[in-house]
């Protein structure tokens, strides 16, 4: 039995992104002992695709951290919440998403619904109409539209915070240490380190480094600019003509 250090002062913590945003990544930290140790909050999943879909009616229990909500803020605001809490949302260049969606869909993911669906698709189209069908079905979800809202949303509110996944990839553990001062988790700083350090890229991945692709692997490649190799001139064309200035809107550059 794990032992509790700390009590979090928040009833709820929720963790809210959208899919390819290091989510279950997340929900290891979560669900780490050491986490609970420091908090008391239990981590409980929520495992529905969500987005324009979720229909979130009833109140999470207290003491919870409820990890990869894929809801997008107006959903999120009419949810039945009490107590004080804090919430966060990751935020990943969207190009990246459509890549790493692709990937998913096309090779790596399980095949349930809605990926048997998106794998059929893919299959029978090249890659460039594959991506086209990939930003056409992520619009049509809400995927672009839920990264919106939080965006504008997080400048607003003291206990709603955007953390992006860039700063995740490139330097975890800083990510870390901001991520739990937010949330006041008061985990000693040799915790924190032995923490991201079970939870590396190397260790999860088996030894790979970075960059190097396994398109068969959940974590396939971890390359901030993966469109940049993956677009041809039709698909960053179509993504812009889908998404008009979302990229600048969100703050990352062409």
């Amino acid at each position: 039995d794990v032992g509790v250090e700390a009590y979090s002062p928040w009833r709820n913590i929720y963790h809210c992104c959208t899919q390819k945003t290091a989510s279950q990544w997340l929900r290891g930290i979560f669900s780490d002992p050491d986490f609970y140790r420091y908090t008391g909050l239990l981590m409980q999943p929520y495992v529905q695709l969500g987005l324009n879909t979720a229909n979130l009616q009833t109140e999470w229990p207290a003491g919870t951290a409820v990890t990869h909500l894929y809801v997008n803020h107006d959903t999120f605001s009419s949810m039945p919440k009490s107590g004080d809490y804090r919430a966060f949302f990751m935020l990943r260049d969207p190009r990246d998403c459509v890549v790493s969606w692709y990937y998913s869909a096309r090779y790596s993911h399980n095949s349930v619904q809605p990926i048997t669906m998106l794998r059929e698709n893919l299959e029978a189209r090249s890659e460039t109409e594959g991506y086209v069908f990939m930003i056409d079905w992520l619009n049509e979800v809400g995927f672009f539209a839920a990264q919106s809202s939080w965006f504008k949303a997080s400048e607003d509110q003291a206990n709603v915070r955007l953390f992006r996944y860039e700063q995740l990839n490139q330097t975890p553990r800083d990510f870390i240490d901001q991520l739990f001062n937010f949330l006041e988790i008061p985990m000693p700083e040799s915790i924190r380190e032995e923490l991201c350090e079970r939870r590396s890229w190397s260790k999860i991945t088996g030894g790979r480094q970075k960059g190097e692709q396994d398109i068969r692997s959940h974590y396939r490649r971890a390359k901030i600019g993966d469109w940049k190799d993956a677009f041809s001139i039709t698909t960053h064309s179509h993504f812009n003509q889908v998404t008009g200035n979302l990229v600048s809107e969100l703050g990352y550059e062409d």
